[in-house]
């Protein structure tokens, strides 16, 4: 990242995690408020596709996004640990032993006094449950569908009648991101469902798939509410977008820039001494739509930037090396939990021996990823659990062709007919190993890693293609086992 000298590094830690790199401390450096500009200008990699958390899978409409909205927990930007932001603290877990969810979980949760939305209104369980219902709504469409795989370990929620703002998830197994799962954005029913079209109906039928797919055949507002909230109107329109964050959108201009305001006597002020991750200073943030890296060169050499995360690595180091930029730019590496990883088909025929995948797993060049691709603003990780888990435990497979070749070989696949890609019969069917991994478009970074990773399986005799596919239909295809 890289932030103007005149923005204080409180800010930093505001906007920390949006554009991180790698995992490494932060700076812990407090300011005052005379010293935060108005406005911030910053930059977006595109323009959002759109601004209801649950149907957009951008990553730059989500950096919008999370000062709109606000998760009920998210990660430290320090240490990369789950903490609370709407909740007190982070819930109660216990094991259930007996009973119809025996050997599920009872997470227990109890949100902040002082969380209020923008009509004056408490944040309370009642609207934790609406996204719930907004989630496993039978009739969902768009990214919701995939939230609602996410979350289909929730067997049932109860609310505290003696407290609105305390509730309770109860799961049918435990998992090890639950925690992490279940702390998805909350939505203000009142202006995600204005008509009430799901207030009659119970979140725990929903949670039921059978009494959820009997309640659709015969009320229609599960449909009714699904075409209006992934309308364009709830995803790019500013009076729709509302959230309990710290900012509402003021201006969106096509193609150009997305402004957000402060809001006035925010109740998240209240609270900002003793909760860093309620911290707003700014009074306007301005995000400009900067695909080109070249183009954010040029915004920051011109002062039309006063914060540039993302930038591609050497650039970040030449301009970092220059002493007129140094003297204007702080440059800052941010800890992230941002991993890129290969997913692997298991039920494919090709990739059902262990042994494959394993081959596949040391013929990934890690180091030379890093050292390429991020120009050592990374880390080869083998596990998807953090390092900073007490439970974290790392299975490494460093790049090694000669046990990947080795594997394949105990695996059956061997070369035959000379065109350097190894083959085998599977069920009475000569089969070359050919893969083929899909990417989204436009992603420097998956294209790199996929021409790093398919050279070295090609000299391990696998022969890897690249499909690229948009968002939707990358999911629709992985869904369905493409």
């Amino acid at each position: 990242m890289i932030l103007n000298k005149i923005t204080p590094l409180t800010l930093l830690l505001v906007l920390l995690f949006l554009f991180g790199c790698r995992t490494e401390p932060a700076t812990d450096t407090q300011t005052v408020d005379s010293e935060v500009p108005a406005v911030i200008k910053t930059r977006l990699r595109a323009e959002p596709d759109g601004l209801f958390p649950y149907n957009t899978s951008k990553s730059w409409s989500l950096e919008i996004v999370r000062h709109v909205f606000h998760y009920l927990m998210f990660y430290n930007v320090e240490t990369l640990e789950v903490e609370p932001v709407l909740c007190k603290t982070r819930p109660a877990i216990t094991l259930i032993e007996e009973g119809e969810y025996a050997g599920g979980m009872r997470l227990k949760f109890e949100l902040l006094e002082e969380a209020t939305w923008d009509n004056g209104t408490p944040i309370t369980a009642e609207d934790y449950a609406f996204t719930l219902k907004a989630i496993f709504n039978p009739e969902a469409k768009g990214l919701l569908r995939l939230y609602q795989q996410q979350l289909t370990f929730i067997k049932r929620f109860e609310i505290d009648p003696s407290n609105p703002k305390n509730f309770t998830i109860i799961t049918g197994e435990p998992h090890i991101k639950t925690e992490e799962n279940v702390a998805s954005f909350v939505l203000p029913a009142y202006n995600y469902d204005p008509a009430g079209l799901l207030s009659e109906i119970d979140l725990n039928d929903l949670l039921n798939p059978e009494k959820a797919k009997e309640i659709a055949s015969r009320n229609e507002n599960l449909s009714k509410f699904s075409e209006q909230i992934i309308s364009p109107e709830y995803a790019r329109d500013p009076a729709k977008i509302s959230g309990s964050g710290p900012y509402r959108i003021s201006e969106w201009i096509e193609g150009e820039k997305i402004i957000l305001e402060k809001k006035e006597n925010w109740w998240g002020d209240k609270l900002s001494k003793s909760r860093k991750n309620l911290t707003a200073f700014p009074n306007s943030l301005s995000f400009s739509f900067v695909r080109d890296n070249n183009a954010v060169l040029a915004m920051l050499k011109n002062d039309e930037l006063d914060i540039a995360g993302v930038i591609e690595s050497n650039s970040f180091n030449e301009m970092k090396a220059d002493p007129a930029m140094s003297e204007k730019f702080d440059f800052e590496i941010a800890p992230t939990e941002m991993i890129n990883y290969l997913g692997v088909n298991n039920v494919n025929p090709k990739l059902s021996d262990s042994k494959v995948r394993q081959a596949l797993s040391y013929l990934m060049d890690r180091d030379e990823i890093c050292k390429t691709v991020y120009a050592g603003y990374a880390e080869p990780v083998y596990s998807e659990i953090s390092r900073v888990n007490p439970y974290f435990k790392e299975y490494a497979t460093p790049f090694n062709l000669d046990k990947a070749i080795a594997l394949l070989v105990a695996a059956g696949w061997e070369y035959k007919d000379g065109n350097g890609v190894r083959e085998k019969m599977i069920n009475g069917k000569k089969t070359e190993l050919e893969l083929d991994v899909m990417t989204t478009p436009n992603n420097v970074i998956s294209e790199s890693i996929v021409r790093i990773f398919s050279a070295s399986c090609k000299r391990a005799g696998i022969l890897i293609k690249n499909t690229q596919k948009e968002a939707r239909e990358y999911i629709g295809s992985r869904n369905r086992g493409e």
